[in-house]
């Protein structure tokens, strides 16, 4: 039998989820419109929008070279998280801090 009930956690669990989608848009300059349509239709969730530095590289560098085709360009920030690109879209919620105090 255990004497004493912890205070805290002496590891936090990991709480994370993913999803990735990749995709083909039917019009190159459709896919720009994603994040803000997303943003649009939950702007409660989300407290920030964020242009990434990286992909700040022309189209075309970017279309040809297979590492940097998914590379995403904006990021939502809020509860959770959305970047979006030319030609994928991550959702994502960070691990919770949880340390179960007593």
């Amino acid at each position: 039998m255990v004497d004493k009930i912890p205070v805290r956690l002496k590891k936090e669990p990991l709480i994370e989820a993913i999803w990735e989608i990749r995709f083909s848009p039917a019009k190159p300059l459709v896919a720009g419109l994603l994040p803000g349509i997303l943003f649009e239709s939950s702007p409660k969730k989300f407290d920030n929008v964020v242009k990434l530095s990286f992909p700040n590289l022309p189209d075309f560098a970017m279309e040809h070279d297979p590492n940097l085709r998914y590379i995403p360009r904006i990021r939502l920030e809020g509860g959770q998280f959305i970047r979006s690109g030319r030609k994928s879209c991550f959702v994502f919620k960070l691990p919770s801090s949880i340390l179960w105090l007593v």
